[in-house]
């Protein structure tokens, strides 16, 4: 009778605990707030190192009397430097188009806008009264001034109307 009394009062304790509801989580917002100090303030240089690409804005000349003065300064006799081709080869022919993008060149750096025009042999015909020879082209420069567009000769900054827009 003895084990039977245990064996009771044990399955009596085991059922007991599993009739105890599951235990729930219950959340409480509780406000916190941490007051901290500040001991000392150590300001640091910092130098913030980045590449920028920088858009030159370009203008056109405004007047005749602006582009004068500014081709002056570019006299026929001054050196023309050429940057090598890919091939490592620099060639130094002196011919109207290594002028023409020295000028053109020239003119970016001074923030004027410049084109290189190529002409025919009609075309350079019309304005110097000579023939090229067979398959053979001049490159000068063409400039906007207002309405109108302005050639150059970039070997002897020579400048005459070319043509006017709509």
């Amino acid at each position: 009778m003895k084990r039977l009394s245990i064996i009771f009062i044990i399955c009596s304790l085991f059922l007991g605990c599993c009739k105890q509801e599951t235990p729930q989580i219950v959340y409480v917002p509780v406000e916190v707030i941490k007051e901290v100090s500040i001991e000392k303030i150590i300001e640091v240089p910092v130098e913030v190192i980045r590449e920028v690409e920088v858009i030159k804005e370009l203008r056109d000349f405004a007047s005749i009397e602006e582009l004068g003065p500014w081709l002056i300064k570019d006299a026929p006799d001054r050196h023309i430097f050429l940057k090598a081709n890919s091939d490592g080869v620099v060639k130094l022919t002196g011919v109207c188009e290594d002028y023409a993008l020295q000028l053109q060149n020239r003119a970016f750096d001074d923030g004027y806008k410049m084109s290189i025009q190529i002409l025919y042999d009609e075309q350079y015909y019309e304005h110097y009264g000579t023939h090229l020879k067979n398959g053979q082209y001049h490159a000068i420069n063409l400039v906007r001034i207002g309405n109108e567009f302005w050639y150059i000769d970039p070997k002897t900054d020579e400048f005459w109307l070319a043509g006017y827009l709509d």
